[in-house]
């Protein structure tokens, strides 16, 4: 598969496809007019190539930015598998997105743009940082690194801490459950849960108050309710 290069040109509604398996590392050319990857074993990996999308980039594979390089810009964005921004690039500009599978961030790099109506979002860069606001969230997840908000990020369905840490600075409210399998989660601000709120390992401590809508379970690990909090519903 080949991209724009010396003697290649992507005419309008042309559409190069990576597929078959194996890993095409780097991405070859930097212009596409559409872009797909297919098949789950199938790995496209960005290393120091920036390219851009002026179409639609579909993605039933393996998306890596695993270096400096990433997409300067993409029309349309639709990922059905795994997009996993691993290096220090980026995905600096998407018009428009659906995530029908998981993005995660587990290096310095970032994305400009998320679906808050689907998919799943997984912080695990192990210096961690500020949790960015974006369109808000779906699913998210955070399974690695020291994390923290200082507004509210809107979480439209599941928050799940599964390692490292999550402290929240402002008041919080997770659209459905909230999760505590490992890790730590702090609350320094009033944090609501919508549904029902599980620890099952690791820590949960709220410093302010909580409202937990349906059940409150604490089947493992530790969880600390201190003054102001406690409220359940």
């Amino acid at each position: 598969a080949l991209g724009s290069g010396p003697g290649v040109t992507n005419n309008a509604g042309s559409t190069v496809e990576y597929y078959g398996g194996g890993t095409a590392s780097p991405i070859w050319g930097t212009g596409y007019i559409n872009l797909t990857v297919t098949g789950a074993a199938t790995i496209l990996q960005t290393g120091a190539t920036s390219c851009a999308v002026s179409g639609t980039l579909t993605n039933g594979g393996i998306i890596e930015i695993n270096g400096i390089g990433g997409f300067t810009s993409i029309d349309t964005l639709t990922n059905n598998s795994a997009i996993t921004i691993s290096g220090s690039g980026s995905i600096a500009a998407i018009t428009a997105f659906t995530n029908n599978g998981t993005v995660t961030i587990s290096g310095s790099g970032s994305i400009a743009k998320y679906d808050s109506a689907h998919g799943t979002f997984v912080y695990s860069y192990a210096s961690g940082g500020a949790i960015p606001v974006l369109d808000g969230y779906n699913d998210i997840e955070i399974s690695a690194g020291s994390w923290a908000t200082t507004v509210a990020v809107t979480i439209n369905h599941n928050l799940t801490v599964s390692g490292g840490s999550l402290t929240t600075g402002a008041d919080q409210t997770v659209s459905n459950n909230l999760t505590v399998s490992g890790g730590s989660m702090t609350a320094n601000a009033n944090l609501t849960v919508s549904n029902g709120l599980t620890v099952s390992s690791g820590s949960l401590t709220t410093n302010v108050n909580l409202t937990v809508t349906n059940a409150l379970a604490v089947s493992g690990g530790n969880a600390s309710f201190n003054a102001g909090a406690g409220t359940t519903d």
